[in-house]
């Protein structure tokens, strides 16, 4: 007996053992919608899958079907962004199918203006589908594909509608530490079509034959992401409640500037690095009175990092093969074919940078913001410039750069160096045609200035006190003029709020 019972005393161990282990061994679905609901707030700015709004999970066989609530979707009411997850068994869940609304509306308030946007929405066929690691130790990816996609916006009186053939997007998203993930996402979007009317009647037509766009969101502290969220909700609040006055006011409300500053709170550390990039191709603009246009190729990009106390920033924008209608032929040929231009600031302490905003925001005068932005600028390794700025028209192609220079006597400093090549092919073109031969003089004027280095045309500019040099030869005088208002004396300033 003594052996029997020692042995049901093993066997019962043996099975409580393994139970509980499987138990802990079990992956919680719970964990995967609030993955879900973490990357639809993080592609929505807070608006989708909040936390106040659960997800509802049931089983469906070997499977759990969850439904993550869309509050912002007002119509229909209760709508939900419905999955399967399975899981892998190695604490990991796939995807196999999830689905939006088909259809639906949703109201957005804006900080610029009283009246809501009013928004609807329709899909035709659409394709989602992904792998969960709830633990974020492994990229999750992702992929949504959709078509026929319909958007129309009514704002007041201002309306627009996009119709999208083809839509896709994919991306991974991962954890990392200090609660900070890291969002990476690619899209596309073929034959998109863009109308809008205004109040004041005028009308606007766009098409875009197709779009790719990729987005870096790396290090993003989740709560300070949600605070950023809740701020902009509270401050577009007290825009609202203003009312139709909005428009009219000149300062900012005690509320607005408290919400404001809680907005620039929220962006202390709010994330490491960002990196925004959109291509366009076959861009056709029709506007009022007539203008038509468009650029073969579009490409913007936005780059920032923020670490160690220090923020590093540049925008890029390409454009190529500029077409503009009812252009006299004369001046058709002299379009660009291709506009480049990168201003960049980097070098600035993020944390000068942050407190200039909360000064702007307490309502510091004009005059003394500027003091302090020249301020920031001038710390050792602060830049701020046109990095590059290229345009190509015919057999002219022109390159320049610049940056500021530190203050002289307070007075900021600006320093440029242009380059052009193919001058005088495009003299000689401008020359034969008497209708463009009227902007000779003004051709010969830039001529006289010019320093040549091989076959470049070279002029460095500087600004340095209110004097203005090129290539080394004074424009003008330098120092305030007679009788004028010494530097650093620009009036009174009213003191901060």
């Amino acid at each position: 007996m003594t052996a029997l019972r020692r042995s049901m005393a093993v066997a019962c161990t043996t099975v409580l053992c393994t139970v509980a282990a499987q138990a802990q061994d079990r992956p919680d679905p719970r964990q995967a919608a609030a993955q879900i609901a973490t990357v639809l707030s993080l592609m929505s700015g807070g608006a989708l899958g909040t936390a106040d709004h659960p997800a509802k999970i049931t089983p469906d066989g070997d499977a759990f079907r969850v439904q993550v609530p869309l509050p912002a979707v007002t119509d229909p009411s209760g709508a939900n962004l419905t999955a399967l997850l399975k899981p892998r068994g190695d604490g990991v869940w796939d995807i196999t199918s999830a689905t939006l609304p088909s259809s639906g509306s949703f109201t957005v308030k804006q900080a610029t203006n009283t009246v809501p946007s009013q928004f609807s929405f329709s899909i035709g066929q659409q394709m989602i589908n992904g792998r969960i690691d709830p633990s974020l130790a492994q990229p999750s990816p992702f992929t949504m594909a959709l078509t026929d996609v319909k958007i129309k916006a009514i704002t007041g009186a201002d309306q627009s509608e996009q119709s999208i053939a083809r839509q896709t997007l994919q991306g991974t998203l991962s954890g990392e530490a200090d609660n900070r993930v890291t969002l990476r996402t690619q899209g596309t979007a073929s034959d998109w079509h863009i109308r809008a009317r205004s109040s004041d009647g005028h009308t606007s037509n766009s098409q875009i034959r197709s779009a790719a766009s990729a987005i870096e969101v790396e290090g993003l502290d989740r709560g300070q992401a949600e605070k950023l969220r809740e701020a902009a909700r509270q401050f577009i609040d007290t825009v609202q409640a203003v009312g139709p006055d909005a428009a009219k006011q000149k300062e900012l409300t005690e509320p607005q500037r408290q919400q404001l500053g809680a907005l620039i709170d929220a962006l202390q550390g709010l994330l490491s690095r960002l990196n925004v990039e959109e291509t366009l191709e076959g861009v056709h603009f029709e506007g009022p009175s007539g203008t038509e246009g468009g650029v073969s190729r579009m490409r913007f990009a936005m780059a920032g990092e923020s670490r160690d106390d220090h923020l590093n920033a540049n925008i890029d924008l390409t454009l190529h093969d500029l077409t503009v209608a009812n252009v006299p032929p004369e001046l058709a040929t002299y379009l660009p074919t291709l506009v480049q231009i990168r201003p960049e600031l980097a070098g600035i302490k993020s944390s000068g940078l942050l407190r200039f905003l909360h000064h702007a925001a307490d309502g510091m005068p004009p005059d003394a913001l500027q003091d302090e932005a020249i301020g920031l600028l001038s710390e050792p390794g602060a830049r701020l410039g046109i990095e590059k700025l290229s345009m190509t028209a015919g057999p002219l192609r022109i390159d320049g750069a610049g940056r500021m220079l530190p203050p002289v006597n307070g007075n900021p400093g600006v320093e440029a160096r242009i380059i052009a090549r193919g001058v005088d092919a495009t003299l000689a073109k401008v020359q034969a045609d008497p209708k463009t031969a009227k902007f000779m003089p003004l051709v010969y004027l830039a001529k006289g200035m010019v320093r040549t280095e091989g076959d470049a045309l070279v002029w460095d500019v500087r600004l340095v006190d209110g004097a203005v040099s090129v290539n080394g030869v004074p424009m003008a005088p330098s120092g305030p003029p007679p009788g004028g208002t010494p530097p650093g004396a620009r009036g009174t300033p009213r003191p901060p709020r």
